[in-house]
């Protein structure tokens, strides 16, 4: 229910502006984009229902994508902030028993 209240939103808001990050509007329509393109990649790689997925970034445009397309997966997401200290990502990994991990970029 959640994933087509979310793919009719970023539909039907289309280039209105989705958020701002560091000083560049990303439109609803290229969130989307993004998201349907990591999540492409995430069923090429295998992902599957109940996965637990990390996904380390920050607050940029890709991360928030890569949470958007987790959604359509129901599974575990597992935020893991980029400036976090490595053992304590490889802890959390490790306790929520990650089975994959999206690193984004900006």
């Amino acid at each position: 229910m959640l994933a087509g209240t979310l793919k009719s939103v970023l539909q039907r808001s289309g280039r209105s502006e989705a958020l701002v990050y560091r000083d560049r509007s990303v439109t609803f329509s290229a969130l989307g984009e993004r998201a349907r393109a990591i999540a492409g990649g995430l069923e090429r790689h295998g992902v599957e229902r109940g996965s637990v997925v990390a996904v380390e970034g920050d607050f940029a445009p890709d991360a928030i994508a890569a949470f958007l397309a987790l959604v359509g997966l129901p599974g575990i997401v597992v935020p893991l902030a980029r400036t976090m200290p490595e053992p304590k990502r490889q802890e959390f990994a490790k306790t929520a028993r990650v089975d994959w991990i999206v690193r984004t970029g900006e």
